[in-house]
């Protein structure tokens, strides 16, 4: 997909798998941009970090993927990573959509739906009746995106967490 930006010219993103050499970028981009954008504290890191480094030593290709998208300003150019979003194996029957970042300068231009599409089309042809996420209640463009997809809230819980009180929401979609 191809997209005009005022400043830079048409910009085009594509998807890729993931490569392990992207793994501590996924990490780096979660507890930088999260501790700009919403505050978090030192804690945010190994949050993240665990789990993307778990999914990288284990994960399944049939029934998970990170993916990661580029983007691409005009020809002969070399992609820079735009935004990642992954779908994670919890059983049989449920995935968790996992690490949905877009990074600030790339947001706007359709790529959160491109990659919520590619996810959630391949949650399904991996067979999983159900996929959740959790977020936070102040993610106002994240959360609208998700209503949009079909999915609702089902659980919520606040407490002191990244440094400071976090309102946590589970939204899951039936596939």
């Amino acid at each position: 997909m191809t997209h005009p930006t005022a400043d830079q010219g048409p910009i085009s993103f594509t998807l890729r798998q993931f490569q392990k050499s992207d793994l501590d970028w996924v990490i780096d981009r979660h507890d930088r941009l999260y501790a700009e954008e919403q505050g978090f504290d030192d804690t945010f890191r190994p949050y993240v970090e665990g789990p993307v480094y778990d999914f990288g030593a284990t994960a399944i290709p049939e029934k998970e993927n990170l993916w990661v998208a580029e983007a691409w300003k005009g020809t002969g150019s070399e992609g820079i990573r735009a935004g990642m979003i992954a779908i994670v194996r919890v059983d049989d029957t449920e995935a968790q959509l996992r690490w949905y970042l877009i990074e600030p300068e790339y947001r706007g231009l359709g790529l959160g739906r491109t990659m919520m599409r590619a996810a959630l089309e391949f949650t399904k042809a991996a067979g999983y009746n159900k996929v959740f996420l959790w977020t936070v209640s102040q993610l106002d463009a994240a959360r609208h995106l998700y209503t949009d997809f079909g999915f609702q809230i089902t659980e919520i819980e606040t407490h002191d967490i990244w440094g400071k009180v976090q309102t946590e929401e589970r939204w899951e979609l039936t596939l």
